[in-house]
């Protein structure tokens, strides 16, 4: 009888054990997919320009994915600046590129002037002076 008794606590103990390890290994909530919004440089920098409340709203905390060339000098450990394609010597508005961690190992291989693609998170629109998208979490596609 006695021995009937702790087999029936041992079965019992396991078997809230069990529970609690299944309960803590319940199902895993589903990622929200990252919408990625394909862009044009030089129509973001219009966009602004006619009317920088609606590139607010269209582009802030939004993810983008676009191209551009590599400003003169602008190339550092973490980050880079972007001009739109085909612009003329005198362009300075266009995007900063803040790299990831896994990126920085990229920015040896990048010139000034090299046309890359870029996929990042905009954190603000800077119209100090010049307009600037502030991009974080960049990540270079090609052209490395």
């Amino acid at each position: 009888m006695k021995q009937t008794k702790y087999l029936l606590l041992t079965v019992l103990a396991l078997t809230f054990m069990a529970g609690i390890a299944c309960g803590e290994a319940g199902p895993k909530p589903t990622p929200t997919p990252i919408v990625v919004i394909d862009a044009n440089l030089r129509s973001m920098l219009d966009l602004v320009e006619s009317n920088k409340i609606a590139a607010e709203e269209k582009y802030k905390e939004k993810w983008v994915k676009f191209s551009g060339n590599i400003s003169d000098g602008s190339i550092k450990e973490d980050k880079f600046d972007l001009l739109p394609p085909r612009s003329d010597m005198f362009q300075m508005s266009g995007a900063e590129c803040k790299l990831t961690d896994e990126e920085k190992s990229k920015v040896i291989g990048l010139r000034s002037g090299q046309k890359v693609t870029v996929k990042g998170q905009i954190k603000s629109i800077s119209t100090t002076f010049v307009t600037s998208f502030k991009i974080e979490k960049c990540q270079i596609l090609s052209g490395n």
